[in-house]
């Protein structure tokens, strides 16, 4: 049995969206990992910042990657800053290898509220 993708929003700074991950992010888990994503940019109320907690991720594919480029750039389109933070080392090492670091926002870890 695969693991699930372990989902849960925060209350953050005004204006801004928390989401917490926690498990693989990979194929198994991609429609999750989609659907949480969408759901953090979309709202209501539609918000100015979006962080991606991703201190809490085991597995991270390139299934998993794509889904936070495909993120990243809804994000963009609709004027929303997209930006991850406390990413896993397995995780920072794929987006070392892939150079998929220069795309993104890694952010401080936020203040707990």
């Amino acid at each position: 049995m695969a693991a699930t993708l372990r989902v849960s929003f925060r209350q953050a700074l005004p204006g801004t969206v928390l989401l917490v991950l926690d498990g693989p992010a990979d194929y198994d888990n991609v429609d999750r990992l989609r659907h949480a994503l969408a759901s953090a940019l979309a709202g209501p109320p539609v918000p100015d910042t979006v962080v991606v907690d991703c201190s809490r991720l085991g597995f991270f594919s390139s299934t998993g990657l794509n889904e936070f480029i495909r993120a990243r750039r809804n994000a963009l389109d609709a004027g929303i800053d997209f930006r991850l933070t406390s990413p896993s080392a397995q995780m920072a090492r794929v987006l070392q290898i892939t150079e998929a670091d220069s795309l993104f926002h890694i952010a401080p870890p936020l203040p707990p509220q």
